[in-house]
């Protein structure tokens, strides 16, 4: 019944992961960033990299604190 209890705080403490995560990208690799998504706006043009980048978008959207785990273990 107490089930409440122990998901509220597994749930806030993902969110602060995740913003300190964004954070860290933006203070890290913002001209990375920048460039990535103009190539990536470039290439989206042709439909066969659209549905490979949505697709890779897709993906990344479900595992998405995956990649925050693994960013938060190699930069911190």
């Amino acid at each position: 019944m107490n089930t409440t209890n122990l998901t509220v705080p597994i749930f806030i403490h993902s969110n602060i992961l995740g913003l300190i995560s964004i954070k860290l990208l933006l203070q890290i690799n913002i001209q990375k960033l920048i460039w990535a998504s103009l190539i990536v706006m470039l290439l989206c043009v042709d439909n066969q990299f659209k549905t490979i980048f949505t697709g890779i978008f897709n993906i990344s959207r479900h595992f998405k604190y995956w990649f925050v785990n693994d960013f938060l273990a190699m930069y911190l």
